[in-house]
């Protein structure tokens, strides 16, 4: 660092620690938006510079540390590693608004460990917002934020490095900091809240769930099992697109009895430990050929299973749409992130997905709306 800078950094912390002047050595804009902050200053780029230099000094203290947050509006990302250990540092950054969206909901398990729920006035002011709806449709959380975060946060974590060939972990999981029931009440309240805010693609769109047994191994990007990732996926599609069918598939096609007003738990039972053969992905073509059934977009949701049978997916497409005069698309979901493919990369109606995250129902909407 050259002296220049060095020495801004260092009036500046003077000012943040309190023993300096009590004028703020930068130039914020003033914003009358409660989205600035609680002092409803936005810090420009070349202030939320200064303020990184300024925590980023040796020895730091807790008081300049929680002023710079204050001052810069800085995230935490921008803060030393061994600061996010204070749960002090944390109630700063979430009450000047630095935690929301995904960072909300990602951050439960660090909080927890350094117990930082062990205030209660925290913990219900950190519930609050996880179940805020304004803040789950501003940001776009998805029901699979929430669904991951009350597993963990329940449960505990998949160790990593631990997962075995094709993402399967047979192994506990590690948990070394208490459930807080207020924050399992939030997410759960968010997970359902979250569904209002999802875009429907408003199609015709049949889903064949893979419900054989391999489907207990976890999801890549998720500390969730397959199962568990179309179960959400399948609610997600219930509650949001008006024209659905839900199947299951193995090496025979049969419905689900999947509805809309059904929780979580109830659609997991459903779908777990259905062991009924191999894995067919043409079976929702060809049962859709077979009965006539007008479909729009296929959406076949599979861990890496993805055995053709007698005819491969592609061609029963093909198949469906000659018979049907419908220009029907194709989602294949590989949810394990395995070496794969179905689709017919020279045809622009078929989409392979790889692994699973948050942003997936999204793609998939988007595509089948015929968006993207």
């Amino acid at each position: 660092m050259n002296s220049s800078v060095g020495g801004r950094a260092h009036d500046a912390q003077q000012w943040l620690g309190g023993t300096g002047p009590r004028a703020c050595p930068t130039s914020p804009i003033r914003s009358s938006s409660t989205e600035a902050g609680l002092s409803g200053v936005v810090p420009g780029p070349t202030d939320i510079i200064r303020g990184f230099e300024i925590v980023q000094e040796p020895g730091v203290s807790r008081q300049t540390l929680q002023n710079a947050i204050e001052a810069y509006k800085l995230p935490w990302e921008a803060l030393p590693t061994d600061s996010l250990k204070d749960p002090d540092v944390w109630k700063t950054l979430f009450h000047v608004g630095q935690l929301k969206g995904q960072a909300l909901v990602r951050n439960i398990t660090r909080l927890a460990r350094i117990g930082a729920f062990t205030d209660m006035v925290f913990a219900r002011e950190y519930a609050d917002r996880l179940a805020d709806e304004e803040m789950i449709r501003r940001t776009r959380l998805h029901p699979i934020n929430f669904l991951n975060a009350v597993v963990v946060h329940q449960e505990g974590q998949v160790p990593r490095g631990q997962r075995g060939p094709f993402n399967y972990y047979s192994g506990s999981r590690t948990k070394d900091w208490t459930t807080v029931p207020v924050i399992v009440d939030a997410l759960n309240e968010g997970f359902h809240k979250a569904f209002k805010y999802i875009e429907p693609a408003n199609k015709r769109t049949l889903i064949g769930l893979d419900v054989s047994g391999s489907m207990s191994g976890l999801a890549v990007g998720l500390d969730l099992s397959c199962s568990q990732v179309t179960a959400a996926m399948s609610m997600s599609i219930a509650k949001t697109e008006p024209f659905h069918q839900i199947m299951g598939f193995a090496s025979t096609f049969r419905d689900l009895g999947i509805s809309s007003s059904m929780d979580l738990s109830s659609v997991m039972r459903k779908i777990s430990g259905l062991t009924f053969g191999s894995t067919d992905c043409s079976l929702p073509m060809l049962w859709a050929k077979e009965n006539k059934i007008e479909v729009d977009t296929f959406l076949v949701m599979t861990d890496n299973e993805t055995w053709a049978g007698k005819v491969h997916p592609h061609v029963a497409l093909r198949d469906y749409r000659q018979k049907m005069g419908i220009d029907a698309k194709l989602v294949v979901v590989g949810i394990t992130a395995t070496d794969f493919t179905i689709a017919d990369p020279t045809d622009r109606g078929m989409m392979d997905c790889v692994g699973a995250d948050s942003n997936l129902p999204k793609v998939i909407s988007e595509f089948s709306a015929g968006r993207i």
